[in-house]
């Protein structure tokens, strides 16, 4: 992806962050920016400059009521992805899009959904007990490495030769499955650990439990010029994912965008699909 475009993709990843934020304030729901994108909020006051997504979390509670009534409120041509809305979504999260761009991954290309540029919506479900957070990992990597070996397409992506092999070897037993209602399996699972003191935040990995009185409190941080909310103790959120260097810039290796086979900010994907 050339500078140029990355620069193109943030100006829509923006505006749709700006449209996500307006239904929230409008249906009263919290939400905070996550993962990479409070990182690059707090350390770049705006996108990290090689990444080329952004990802927001919210309390399952607001997200589920977000997911009902997200395209009842969005503008004509955003539309929000779930597998309640998009027949052949493959994700378990949301994912919100901009209908009038492309963004068509090489493992998800040949799948009838929605393939714009968009932004990652993820719930944050409550966990009772921390001591069974392996358990609960396991049990959830699992279930995604079937939801994955679902798809012919990611499984020829996989550069690891012995996980390529397991998802050939997979593919086939995992096609007898209904994909949306194995999707929809993993959701019910992730969001019926109970109620609980803990939380994983919105990406299950182990050995990253955090105390869910983390999403209780809120303020404003400044992103790209423009004001958004975010968890008011960010610092402590940002400690425990990334570690206490979180500030430090990664080594050039490791400054990755994702890949995707057309990128393009001013066609919508249907010039490209149909």
């Amino acid at each position: 992806m050339t500078d140029e475009t990355l620069k193109e993709v943030h100006e829509v990843e923006l505006d749709l962050l700006e449209k996500f934020a307006t239904v929230c304030d409008g249906l009263g729901l919290m939400y905070t920016l996550s993962s990479g994108t409070l990182l690059g909020a707090v350390r770049h006051k705006g996108f990290i400059p090689w990444d080329d997504d952004i990802d927001v979390s919210m309390p399952r509670e607001d997200y589920e009521i977000f997911v009902k009534k997200a395209n009842e409120l969005l503008p004509e041509g955003y539309f929000l992805q779930h597998y309640t809305t998009d027949k052949n979504y493959h994700n378990t999260f949301a994912k919100l899009v901009n209908c009038n761009t492309t963004w068509i991954p090489y493992e998800t290309k040949n799948l009838d959904v929605k393939h714009g540029i968009g932004m990652d919506v993820f719930p944050i479900d409550r966990i009772s007990d921390p001591k069974k957070i392996d358990k609960i990992a396991r049990k959830t990597f699992f279930k995604l490495t079937l939801k994955d070996c679902y798809y012919m397409d990611y499984i020829k992506t996989i550069k690891n030769k012995r996980k390529r092999m397991v998802g050939y070897l997979l593919h086939p037993f995992v096609k007898m499955f209904n994909g949306k209602r194995l999707i929809a399996k993993i959701d019910k699972f992730n969001k019926g650990k109970g109620v609980g003191e803990w939380t994983t935040g919105d990406v299950m990995r182990r050995n990253k439990v955090m105390p869910y009185s983390l999403y209780e409190e809120y303020a404003d941080v400044e992103f790209e010029g423009k004001t958004f909310k975010c968890i008011k103790n960010k610092e402590k959120y940002l400690r425990i994912v990334y570690g206490d260097d979180y500030m430090q810039l990664p080594p050039e290796e490791k400054r990755v965008t994702h890949l995707a086979e057309v990128v393009d900010c001013h066609k919508p994907y249907t010039e490209y699909t149909k």
